[in-house]
């Protein structure tokens, strides 16, 4: 039974705080928007012709916003994985190293392991282990786009 509540803990650590909460994660507002988006692709897939608006609260949601939502939840799914593989290469067990990503780029808490849980010290973790964890932290916090931009060339360039 312990293990279905890790999943609905794991899914909230995902899914992250309100859309004015400052922790990380994909915010509920995201949430919503995304499913949003799937029933109006459904819809469309069955009205060919319709024009079909998304509306948020009464007002309408521009195509650029959708596409920026998708690649923003198709980017944190991607550093995710990547980051959770990259744990695991490292020696962690599998669900440690899920939930130290989502603990850490959702700014959400602790991790749901047996190992380094919330009562244990993250101290046994390897050291690039807590470099990750540490660069995690910061692209949730500060949002993804805009700390991965920094590692764009053309930001660096002068106009």
């Amino acid at each position: 039974m312990a293990h279905v509540t890790w999943v609905v803990l794991a899914a909230c650590m995902f899914f992250g705080g309100s859309s004015g909460s400052t922790s990380g994660g994909i915010k509920s507002i995201r949430g919503v928007m995304l499913l949003k988006v799937v029933k109006n692709e459904f819809r469309q897939i069955l009205h060919p012709n319709a024009v079909l608006p998304m509306k948020i609260d009464g007002y309408n949601v521009q195509m650029s916003k959708r596409v920026t939502l998708l690649g923003f939840i198709g980017l944190y799914l991607f550093l995710t994985l990547i980051c959770a593989f990259t744990m695991i290469a490292a020696g962690i067990d599998s669900t440690n190293s899920m939930t130290i990503t989502l603990s850490c780029l959702g700014n959400v808490g602790p991790t749901l392991g047996l190992e380094i849980g919330p009562t244990m010290s993250w101290n046994e973790l390897p050291d690039f282990a807590k470099w990750i964890s540490s660069f995690l932290m910061l692209v949730g916090r500060l949002e993804l786009f805009s700390v991965l931009v920094l590692f764009t060339p053309s930001f660096w360039k002068e106009n």
